[in-house]
């Protein structure tokens, strides 16, 4: 819906003549998708800009032409663009719309915000498209209706099940699940630290904030969640810190939003003694080592076989996915897969296979269902 929404836009101002270059930014496995929507459905001709595409165009343009230029419509990848040296280029070129998809990724704080606030900042017409909800952030949404801001109030589509005629009511349950002794002894630790070291330089320091954010919501996901970023996080305050990253090498452009958070968020150091941080740390890990058997994935086997009828099942993080697809088996039920990593391909053909009953069970991440029907 919210693709057809920017449709018609385009269409609209391009029809008018108001618009002569238009620039639609989103995650990388969706930039075929929409080409092909605005191929289909409003003869629309879109470039996928790539770095690939960019190389291939320079060998044929003449010197000190932008590869950028010419293409009434492109579509490129928020990794992408958001690299210094490709905004550079941007900067250069006309843009009369920007589209941002999956705006809701576009946070304050982050180089994909500052990305799309840069480029938006300059264009006469800005159009950002979400299908998740409000998180309840004020600061965040009060940034994003910022992005683009040029004075004039900013206008608001929403299409609710009620708009289109669908019933408003819904079946919605919540299933409790009791900890066992060590998850509960893990997630009450859990809790300590995060709001010893909020208390401590969190105060101060935004990063520590959002470590301590990070420290629950993982602990909450699943033992295989917060082990692993326990560990990161001690062994970059026993490096002494996160080093430089590495530039992302041209062809990467997979998704890594469900994966991983970066090392110089992580890094951040939340109390006062380094020592004193590390044997916290120390002592959290040997927790969740302790935690062998998961609550939540053994009510989740019961209600699978309970149910027998196919099932999504969503998770936040990458390594609670690898967790979940490792304990479903016991349930001898088919299972698929799809996460931010994986190529739009395979994702499709997963997809594809739960819609023709050739798999049971779909467990993916919030990333790889974006720009998936």
């Amino acid at each position: 819906g919210k693709t057809i929404q920017a449709g018609l836009i385009v269409s609209e101002l391009m029809a008018r003549g108001w618009i002569e270059h238009t620039l639609i930014v989103c995650p990388a496995g969706l930039r075929d998708a929409w080409a092909r929507e605005l191929r289909d459905r409003f003869g629309i001709a879109a470039s996928v800009i790539d770095q690939a595409s960019l190389a291939d165009r320079i060998a044929l343009l003449p010197p000190g032409v932008s590869p950028w230029s010419g293409h009434a419509v492109a579509i490129a990848s928020i990794d992408f663009v958001k690299r210094e040296e490709v905004l550079a280029a941007i900067d250069n070129e006309p843009i009369d719309l920007v589209i941002a998809d999956e705006a809701h990724h576009l946070s304050p704080g982050t180089d994909r915000g500052a990305a799309i606030s840069r480029i938006a900042s300059r264009a006469p017409w800005c159009v950002l498209v979400s299908a998740t909800p409000h998180s309840g952030d004020r600061a965040a949404f009060d940034y994003l209706t910022s992005l683009g801001q040029t004075g004039e109030p900013i206008a608001i589509f929403r299409r609710q099940r009620s708009d289109v005629g669908l019933a408003v009511a819904r079946r919605a349950r919540v299933l409790g699940v009791a900890p066992t002794r060590d998850e509960a002894a893990l997630l009450a630790a859990i809790e300590a630290y995060a709001r010893a070291i909020w208390i401590a330089r969190g105060r101060e320091d935004h990063a520590v904030r959002l470590v301590a954010m990070t420290m629950a919501r993982r602990a909450s996901s699943s033992r295989a969640a917060i082990e692993r970023t326990l560990e990161r996080r001690l062994a970059l305050l026993v490096d002494g810190g996160a080093e430089p990253a590495q530039a992302p090498l041209p062809w990467e452009e997979v998704d890594r939003s469900d994966q991983v958070e970066s090392d110089a968020m992580l890094s951040a150091r939340g109390l006062e003694s380094v020592d004193e941080e590390r044997k916290a740390l120390e002592h959290l890990i040997e927790l969740a080592r302790r935690c062998t058997a998961s609550s939540k994935f053994h009510r989740l086997r019961r209600l699978l076989d309970l149910v027998r009828e196919p099932a999504v099942i969503f998770t936040e993080y990458r390594d609670t996915l690898d967790a979940i697809v490792a304990a479903l088996p016991e349930s001898s039920r088919r299972v698929g897969f799809i996460h931010g990593g994986l190529p739009t391909e395979p994702r499709r053909s997963t997809v594809d296979a739960f819609n023709d009953g050739r798999v049971d069970v779909l467990v993916a991440t919030d990333a790889a269902g974006e720009g998936l029907n």
